[in-house]
């Protein structure tokens, strides 16, 4: 199984000199590259005889640059589940460090640059069937993969380093004792990956203790203040905290990384042209500047990368040899066809579903391997955009035997998610072994939130009650007041449309901030003296802010909407999106400034009952929400 190399990926952040021959893997981001099909083009294709056609050879590696160059376009694998490096940003288009820089290798080379999401470990076999030219990924060089593939000059450079609180007495013996502390990594960096893959999902910790910071400097203090017990980055970065006191480096250089650009076993031609428009980007400081865009890492903190030894064919780097080996193909690769059915069109028009819907989507994929399929084959959901992505998905069993060659169809069944938004979920190809190779495919939907409720006409007017709002029209992100006044009644409840009212008494003259993310009705139920009920309405009408706005995916307590007088509640977050700052209040009062994007804490309230609210604020706008949890006395 091919591993991507990082195994303290933890940061290995950072490199950047172009250095000697070959080194390893690295795998970006890939754009969608699915054809936009017509239902006739479709139904042509569903219609298609299912003979198992002849497997074509793979290219002879030593005439790839010359068949690139005519084509004008470069077909680039990468594994788009790896932020930084490589990741579906906004409108679902392959971004991140590896995507950019193999963009700007592209404009040197004077060619256009086609990215495919493949799986990870997939990505030899799509490079030696022909899949793709290149592959770069986060991909390390080292001398088990130099025996298949081979690689371009390093690009990439870095390595970890941890800290701990000075006087904590921490001493970490292996990878493993890192998972009985709390760990902070800054959000989106390859630490953070590493955490959630290789600790939280092998069970060698447990999620709540990993926090993720917009800013590393907000992780520092955290750690300083005993929120956390360590911070994973790179180790440039981690000295300078180092020098400046309070905390200390317990680790340092469990895995120093080498990223390289990944192609055939002889493709020497296309390796030349690679490595030049690598050193003039090199030379004009551009990888630097990407390092410092998506990797957070400043021009002076890179680090040279040491010198590789090349292998003696790389003396021959601008001619083909003689006699090349003749490339043998891999057991297990797949290549998509169509969608079956629920196209999204790239993601620009994702279909509409219902919440909590039932569907089922289908796929159609060739078996570009040499070994044949048969049931032991199964699809695997990998990842998507947010919570939810996966829709309790069910992939049904490969009607086997699919031969090399053949395509069959594959289906996946599943359930919309309960919550509102657009949802986008990856699902690869495993073999018997539990490796997973081929393309990967996605399913993305649409669940709309239902159209504004009419508002309800006000009782006639009374002088004992006041409810009012000061704006009842807010963009997403934004806040209100709600106010009210009331004289003369036994009791007052103040909650949103649909919750459970006995559980949110108030007092009578008060007011409320409110956040919501939707458009709701928030009412207020007086209770008079004589028994009778008098309910009031306000409708808060939310509109679509700013694009850019953060999106929280997770905001709960624990108890969820009662606790006793005396006991603490439990808060878990986690905000997505492009998020700047964050922000925990109980009642109004800010319990955690400059929180991480993913945390949890504890409080013990007071009083009647407590809102708890998180605010989120990104480069050009906010979002909200809030929690209420009413104290038994």
């Amino acid at each position: 199984m091919m591993t991507r190399h990082i195994i303290v990926v933890l940061p290995v952040l950072l490199l950047v000199g172009i250095v000697a021959y070959a080194c390893s893997l690295s795998l970006p981001p890939a754009e969608p590259t699915r054809e936009v099909l017509s239902q006739e083009q479709v139904d042509a294709i569903l219609n298609q005889p299912t003979a198992t056609p002849a497997v074509p050879p793979p290219p002879v590696a030593g005439h790839d640059w010359s068949r690139i160059k005519a084509a004008g376009k470069v077909v680039v694998g990468t594994s788009a589940d790896y932020p930084p490096f490589a990741y579906y940003g906004e409108n679902f288009q392959i971004d991140g460090f590896d995507a950019a820089l193999i963009r700007e290798v592209g404009k040197k080379l004077g060619v256009e640059v086609e990215l495919r999401d493949f799986a990870f470990d997939g990505l030899p076999a799509a490079l030696q069937v022909g899949q793709v030219d290149a592959a770069i990924a986060a991909i390390s060089i080292t001398p088990e993969r130099q025996k298949t593939v081979d690689f371009t000059n390093v690009y990439y450079a870095g390595e970890d380093a941890i800290l701990a609180r000075a006087g904590s007495n921490i001493s970490l013996g292996g990878l493993r004792d890192i998972g009985q502390y709390r760990v902070g990594v800054q959000r989106d960096s390859a630490y953070g990956t590493w955490v959630k893959t290789t600790l939280i999902g092998a069970g060698l910790m447990q999620s709540d203790n990993l926090f993720e910071y917009a800013q590393a400097d907000d992780a520092i203090r955290d750690l300083k203040e005993q929120r956390l017990d360590l911070v994973m980055m790179d180790s440039m970065p981690a000295q300078s905290f180092a020098d400046q006191g309070d905390v200390v480096m317990v680790a340092r250089g469990l895995n120093q990384q080498l990223f390289g650009i990944m192609i055939r076993k002889g493709a020497f031609s296309l390796q030349a042209k690679l490595n030049e428009a690598l050193t003039q980007l090199q030379n004009e400081g551009k990888i630097a500047q990407l390092a410092e865009q998506y990797l957070k890492i400043k021009a002076a903190q890179l680090i040279v990368p040491p010198t590789i030894t090349p292998q003696p064919a790389a003396a021959a780097a601008t001619t083909i040899p003689v006699a090349l080996p003749a490339p043998s193909i891999p057991c297990d690769a797949m290549a998509y066809v169509a969608d079956l059915n629920y196209d999204d069109r790239r993601m620009t028009a994702p279909p509409t579903l219902n919440r909590n819907q039932p569907f089922s989507k289908g796929w159609r994929v060739r078996n570009t391997g040499s070994c044949t399929w048969d049931s032991s084959y199964s699809l695997l959901y990998s990842g998507g955009n947010k919570p939810g992505a996966a829709m309790n998905g069910q992939a049904d069993a490969i009607q086997g035997p699919v031969p090399p060659g053949a395509t069959t169809d594959v289906y996946a069944n599943l359930i919309a998610p309960s919550q509102y938004g657009i949802y986008l979920g990856f699902w690869e190809m495993r073999n018997p072994q539990g490796q997973t190779f081929g393309q990967r495919l996605w399913v993305g939907i649409n669940v709309p939130a239902p159209s504004a409720p009419t508002p309800v006409p006000p009782p006639p007017p009374s002088d004992s009650i006041n409810f009012r709002a000061d704006r009842t029209n807010i963009r997403r992100g934004e806040c209100t007041m709600i106010r009210w006044d009331v004289e003369g009644i036994k009791t007052v409840y103040f909650h949103q449309q649909g919750e459970s009212w006995e559980d949110h008494g108030v007092v009578g003259h008060n007011a409320r901030e409110v956040c919501p993310g939707n458009t709701v009705v928030y009412e207020l139920r007086v209770i008079k003296r004589d028994d009778s009920v008098d309910i009031r309405q306000i409708q808060i009408i939310v509109e679509e802010g700013n694009v850019a706005a953060p999106e929280i995916w997770r905001f709960d307590t624990d108890p969820d909407s009662q606790v006793n007088a005396g006991r603490c509640v439990a808060i878990w977050w986690e905000v997505g999106g492009q998020v700047d700052q964050v922000t925990i209040y109980a009642n109004g009062d800010a319990i955690w400034d400059a929180a991480p994007a993913r945390g949890r804490t504890d409080h013990c309230p007071g009083g009647s009952g407590v809102t708890y609210r998180i605010k989120a604020r990104g480069p050009d706008s906010s979002s909200s929400d809030e929690h209420y949890v009413q104290i038994i006395q």
